[in-house]
């Protein structure tokens, strides 16, 4: 019995370690769905010495452009904060994932572990002829179970499209919003986000087009018009759910060492980080630390130029959570961002940067990305980073 549960559980050891499938952190610049535009970018990352890869993501269907794959989280935020100040690919991101020419195992778990009995010896009476029963063995077979499938969802009304905002330079996605009028000077707009699929009831106006704003933080609004009677002409190609795919370049808004966070937020009316802000300002740290003569100027923004109450740090030095040291407090806009970008300082002293090297700036809600009443505007609550690069 022992030899035999011995043996099931080495199985199942050895089946877990080949089964899971560990997750790395890749610094990705770009993503594509032919891959040939891949490998055109990463040809362009190789001019400024960077040696780039084309990897699957099977689950998304993209060639992933990447410079660096690490098993280390905090390695891979320190390499995309160098790459966004150093390179021209400002727009770099961590993926945190596999990526390669195989599908993705979600499932991760060790296959059951099945436990063998012992066999016990069997002894075989002897049995003489005239006592010998002849045995009938019965056979129950059970039938198949029943699969139900489940119901194919009805497609929403009207035409679907697939806004794919692009950055002009490099080809990377660009998370924005695409804001769709019947006219130009129309007032109303539907709003919608960009890279995702979404349906278009028809137009109203007799000539069966649609105007379209994109609105994406640190780029260029870009206007355009679309045919709804023939959107075959507008789009670039046709996506997998039989969608028009309309591809939009935009322009970025202004050149140089400009870190945008993707994932720095603050909680709502307050000075305290959200906890998944540590990835990318570590990182942002590191960064410093590794270039002695580098110095940043932290700017605060929000959304909106109205007093407000405002729950503050206070007398606690826990940054990522809300205390009993934390204080409420009225202030104008200005004093708010001020503070948000102090936060954001007193975390980067701690993780050993010098303070002389961090300015801070508050510039209230004056520097919108995004209209204070559009579906997107609490993304104007944000703090973004100005690298001055000393010798």
């Amino acid at each position: 019995m022992c030899r035999c549960i011995l043996f099931a559980v080495i199985v199942g050891l050895l089946s877990h370690s080949s089964f899971a499938q560990d997750v790395n952190h890749y610094v990705v610049v770009g993503a594509f769905g032919v891959r040939a535009n891949a490998a055109r970018l990463a040809s362009l990352a190789g001019k400024s010495n960077l040696k780039a890869r084309v990897d699957l993501n099977a689950e998304k269907k993209l060639y992933y452009v990447y410079l660096i794959e690490s098993g280390n989280k905090s390695e891979a935020y320190a390499y995309v904060m160098k790459v966004r100040v150093e390179t021209p690919f400002k727009d770099a991101w961590v993926y945190h994932g596999t990526l390669g020419d195989r599908p993705i195992v979600k499932n991760t778990l060790p296959p059951p572990i099945v436990k063998e009995e012992a066999k016990e010896e069997v002894v075989t009476p002897v049995i003489s002829e005239p006592e010998k029963a002849v045995v009938v063995a019965a056979v129950i077979t059970e039938p198949p179970p029943v699969v139900k499938e489940d119901p194919v969802p009805a497609k929403p009304p009207g035409k679907a499209f697939f806004f794919k905002l692009v950055n002009e330079a490099t080809g990377n996605p660009v998370q924005g919003e695409i804001q769709v009028m019947e006219t130009v000077k129309a007032t109303e707009y539907i709003a919608y986000e960009s890279n995702q699929i979404v349906y278009l009831p028809a137009p109203k106006n007799p000539a069966g087009t649609y105007q379209l704003k994109t609105l994406a933080p640190g780029y260029k609004p870009s206007k355009r018009g679309l045919s709804y009677s023939d959107p075959a002409n507008s789009a670039a190609s046709r996506g997998s759910q039989d969608e028009f795919v309309i591809a939009i370049p935009l322009v970025r808004v202004k050149t140089g060492d400009y870190i945008e966070f993707n994932h720095v937020k603050f909680i709502t009316n307050s000075t305290i980080l959200q906890p998944e802000s540590q990835n990318e300002l570590r990182g942002l740290a590191t960064l410093m630390k590794d270039n002695k003569s580098y110095k940043v100027v932290v700017h605060g923004h929000c959304n909106g130029n109205e007093d407000r109450d405002v729950i503050a740090l206070g007398s606690s030095t826990e940054l990522f959570a809300s205390t009993s040291g934390n204080t409420r407090e009225h202030m104008d806009a200005k004093q708010f961002t001020v503070m948000r970008a102090e936060t954001v300082k007193n975390f980067l002293v701690q993780e050993g940067v010098e303070e002389s090297r961090i300015q801070t700036k508050g510039e209230g809600g004056k520097q919108y990305i995004y209209p204070p009443n559009s579906s997107l505007s609490a993304r104007n609550d944000r703090v973004e980073v100005e690298v001055k690069k000393g010798r």
